[in-house]
């Protein structure tokens, strides 16, 4: 297994504990779908700058 294979699970984590606080949904794990969730990379931009 690759370095990179290795270090997929905490990406995971990471990226989901992101869009977890973004949308205010701290009911969605790994398998949630994103876009269902009101999720987007505007969402995202939206958030990384604030009000």
């Amino acid at each position: 297994m690759s370095i990179q294979d290795q270090k997929a699970p905490t990406r995971i984590s990471a990226l989901t504990e992101i869009w977890r606080k973004v949308l205010n949904k701290p009911h969605l794990d790994e398998n949630s779908d994103l876009f269902d969730n009101g999720g987007s990379s505007l969402r995202l931009a939206d958030h990384r700058h604030g009000p």
